[in-house]
């Protein structure tokens, strides 16, 4: 996340400025549920793929790592590890040969929503998210707020937040 903002201009100084104990338990909090569960999906379709023999052909990897290595130097990039991207490219196709063997093996009963119900969950839906947002935003605009009270208040020679008793 912080070698994004760099990449998209942010200066060094505000980088810094981000990264405190109680920012790193922020972000664990919000991106522990994910990694959990692109864990126990990575560590599923590496067992279905054991319990049923399957392997990547050698051959889809070179394939796909010469494409992805012809796409990186049109676009500007002067080099290309084929060992940095391997291991993902040859995950990236062993979980769609599981997910395609689980397709072909499942019995679905597909139950199709009328347009009202479709159009009922999707508010729903976003409704959840924009209240979500909205409290993120909020939390980090105090942060934000506090650290610029504080930053002024240290320029001037004034008290910070913290050496100010709170009512």
């Amino acid at each position: 996340m912080l070698a994004e903002m760099r990449d998209n201009g942010t200066a060094d100084d505000e980088l810094k400025k981000l990264i405190s104990p109680d920012n790193f338990d922020k972000y664990v909090k919000i991106v522990r549920p994910m990694v959990e569960k692109d864990l126990k999906v990575s560590m599923a379709i590496e067992e279905i793929a054991k319990e049923e023999g399957l392997r990547v052909d050698p051959r889809d990897i070179e394939e796909q790592l010469a494409g992805l290595k012809k796409q990186a130097l049109s676009d500007g990039q002067t080099k290309f590890d084929d060992a940095q991207y391997r291991p993902k490219v040859e995950a990236t196709l062993l979980k769609k040969m599981v997910l395609d063997l689980l397709a072909e093996l499942a019995d679905l009963d597909v139950q199709y929503k009328s347009e009202e119900e479709i159009k009922k969950f999707d508010q729903e839906l976003m409704d959840g998210l924009m209240k979500q947002q909205i409290e993120a935003e909020e939390a980090g605009a105090d942060d934000r707020i506090a650290a610029v009270a504080n930053a002024a208040a240290t320029a001037r020679g004034g008290e910070t937040e913290e050496s100010v008793d709170k009512p």
